[in-house]
C-alpha cells in the first residue's frame, strides 16, 4: 500500500478512495461492539465544544499530539471510524445524527447535530474532518491538569 501510495506519476498512483479500500487500512478498521457510555461522552463533549481561536486550536493541538494517552488516541480514532460509516475520512450531518440516535432521543439527536455542526465545523466543510473532531471530543480538563 504504502509503495502504491508513494508513486510520483499521479496517474500511476493510488487515490485516495483505493486506499481507503485496501485490505490492509479495512483489516484496521474493524469495528468493536459500541460501549455506548463512552459513546455518549464523547459525543456529548462534541455537543460542548465551541470554535476557538486559531492560535488556541494550535496549542491544544499540540497538547493532543504529545500529550493523550495511546488508549485516548485510540479509542477516538476507533469512534471517528465508527462515527464515518463511509470511510470518507470525514463526519457527515447524516452519519453525525446516526451516532447520537444511539444515545439520545430522535428529536433531541436532530437538535444536538445541528448545535454540534454549527460549532465544530471550524472550516465550514459541511463535515467533520478528524483534526476537528479530536480538538471537540478529547476532555480538556483532564488534558490541561
Amino acid at each position: 500500500l504504502i509503495r502504491a501510495m508513494l508513486v510520483v506519476d499521479p496517474d500511476n498512483r493510488l487515490s485516495a478512495s483505493d486506499c481507503l479500500q485496501h485490505t490492509w487500512i479495512k483489516s484496521g478498521a474493524a469495528l468493536t461492539p459500541v460501549d455506548t457510555a463512552r459513546l455518549k461522552n464523547i459525543l456529548m463533549n462534541m455537543k460542548g465544544f465551541r470554535a476557538q481561536q486559531k492560535l488556541q486550536e494550535a496549542i491544544y493541538m499540540f497538547f493532543v499530539t504529545f500529550m493523550a494517552t495511546r488508549e485516548e488516541k485510540n479509542d477516538l480514532l476507533g469512534t471517528f471510524k465508527l462515527l464515518d460509516s463511509d470511510n470518507d475520512g470525514k463526519i457527515t450531518e447524516k452519519e453525525l445524527l446516526v451516532g447520537y440516535q444511539m444515545v439520545l432521543s430522535e428529536e433531541e439527536a436532530q437538535k444536538t447535530v445541528k448545535e454540534v455542526m454549527n460549532a465544530i465545523d471550524s472550516n465550514h466543510s459541511g463535515a467533520i474532518d478528524y483534526t476537528e473532531f479530536v480538538m471537540a471530543t478529547l476532555n480538556r480538563e483532564n488534558m490541561l491538569s
